[in-house]
Parts: C-alpha cells; sequence; structure tokens
C-alpha cells in the first residue's frame, strides 16, 4: 500500500520546446469535480474523480511535487505526493467538501455510508473498568459466535489495540460525531447509540448484531461496488485475528462505540476469498 496519496500528469508534443505550467497540471486534475456526487462513495471500482478528490481531501496537510522530461525530450510527467494520504473508501463523504466547505453544524452534514450504522438505543453512565471489561467480552463473544457461523477463525481480545479504540472513542466523543479515524492500519467499525435512561447499560453484542445485520446487502463471491455492507464484512474478515473495543460518552449522551481489528480487512480484490458463506 503506498504510503502517499499522489496524482500523475502528463504532457506530450511533437516538439522538444515546450514545457507545463503548474495551472495547466491543478486545473487538469481540478476539472473531474464535473465526476464527483458531494456526500456519496464512489460508485463502481474506478476513482474517475480521483485526482479531484486527492486535491481537496481535508485531512491532507503537505504536497510534494516534481516533474521530469522523457529522454526523446516530447513528453513531461509531472507527479504530486500527499501527506496523509486521501481517497480512502468510506471516508469520502466526511473529507470531500462542497464547494463553500462544509456546513458548519454536524446535524446538517450529510452522513458518510458507515454512519448510516448510527443507531438510537441505550447507554451507560458507568465508565467503570468492570463495565468496559463487560462490554468488550460480550462484543467479543458476538463476534465469534458469527465468525463460527461463517468458519472464520475466532479474534482474540487484545489490550493493546483496546487501547488505540479508547483514544479514538475518547476523541469522537469529544467532536460529538461519528467518523472513521484517518488513515488507519487497522479495520475499524464505529456505532453510536443514545438513550434518555442514564442508568440503562448497553452490551457490547447489540453493536455486534448492527454490524452483522449488513449480510443482507452483501453478494457474496463478487467484489462490492461500495461498502455498504463494510461493517458485516469486517466482522467476519477471516484474515483478522485480534480485537480491540472501546466506549466513550459525548456530553449530549451519546456512546460512541470502536471496534477495531489486526490485521485490517475489506480490501479491493479479496473479498470473494476473505469473507466466507456461512457454513
Amino acid at each position: 500500500m503506498a504510503k502517499y496519496g499522489e496524482n500523475v500528469f502528463c504532457l506530450s508534443s511533437n516538439t522538444t520546446n515546450f514545457d507545463v505550467k503548474p495551472n495547466e497540471v491543478v486545473d487538469h486534475w481540478y476539472s473531474e469535480n464535473k465526476d464527483h456526487k458531494f456526500g456519496e462513495e464512489p460508485k463502481g471500482t474506478t476513482l474517475k474523480s480521483g485526482h479531484f478528490s486527492q486535491m481537496v481531501w481535508k485531512d491532507s496537510k503537505q504536497m510534494g511535487v516534481s516533474k521530469a522530461r522523457s529522454a526523446a525530450g516530447t513528453k513531461v510527467f509531472v507527479v504530486a505526493n500527499f501527506d496523509p494520504q486521501g481517497n480512502w473508501m468510506g471516508q469520502f463523504a466526511d473529507q470531500v467538501p462542497p464547494v463553500g466547505g462544509f456546513p458548519k453544524t454536524a446535524s446538517s452534514a450529510k452522513p458518510s455510508i458507515f454512519s448510516k450504522a448510527r443507531k438510537s438505543s441505550s447507554s451507560s453512565e458507568s465508565d467503570s473498568s468492570s463495565d468496559e471489561e463487560d462490554f468488550a467480552d460480550s462484543c467479543l463473544k458476538a463476534h465469534n459466535d458469527y465468525r463460527k457461523k461463517h468458519g472464520a477463525p475466532a479474534l482474540k481480545l487484545s489490550k493493546k489495540l483496546s487501547k488505540v479504540a479508547k483514544e479514538w472513542a475518547d476523541t469522537i466523543a469529544k467532536k460529538d460525531v461519528l467518523q472513521h479515524r484517518p488513515n488507519n492500519q487497522h479495520g475499524e467499525n464505529l456505532y453510536c447509540y443514545y438513550s434518555p435512561d442514564p442508568k440503562f447499560r448497553m452490551k457490547g453484542d447489540e453493536a455486534v448484531k448492527s454490524w452483522y445485520s449488513e449480510i443482507k446487502d452483501y453478494k457474496f463471491g463478487v467484489e462490492p461496488r461500495d461498502l455498504r455492507a463494510g461493517h458485516f464484512t469486517q466482522v467476519v474478515w477471516s484474515d483478522s485475528k485480534e480485537l480491540g473495543v472501546a466506549t466513550a460518552k459525548s456530553r449530549s449522551g451519546k456512546t460512541y462505540v470502536v471496534a477495531n481489528y489486526n490485521p485490517a480487512g475489506n480490501f479491493v480484490g479479496s473479498f470473494g476469498s476473505k469473507v466466507p458463506k456461512m457454513k
């Protein structure tokens, strides 16, 4: 997997007496905005507007650019790299702002495909370690019960990965917005629930049940055109070995659940072999 995002441009001519202007390259990449549907994940297996989306990807902070001429002198190649890289599946709606930027209020922003997993449910007010352990154990058992149905190896609970999950759960609870960690090296499922009853405690298996319910949207043996079943496929991804899970509560009373997986799942080109059918 590439470490940086990358846009490439090439201009050719019958003569060697020519050069490329910077704005010419950038204008060419940006012109793909006509093919981009804001607030949605790109359809199909190719990124028709991938140069544009990388240009305006919100989390990218640095750019490096260079050009070189071919040996014959009739072609000029331009390479631009971006860090952190963009164009991550499942994050286009949150990372590619429309002209004028995203709405300032989180409630008016259109959710990504992963945000559809948000569900009004119930929460626990207690942040004690015993509650976290009970939640994690329940979540792990539910994962392995479902994985067993598909013949996938059982996951093991990782304290290290749970610490990673807790860090991100605290971050999004503070923002009070359901969003994936950018440039995540681990697989990740998110869930959000709310209850007006502060004494109600939700079990970890309820989050997993919600993720697994996406099985109805998945076609086995075929590469998906989008990740509407991405939570389900990560739950049963056969190569994943470890699970880390944590929760955090926002000021508004919502509880956010973050589950991380190692190795990560949902790699394009591997769904057919890594998402087993039910036995």
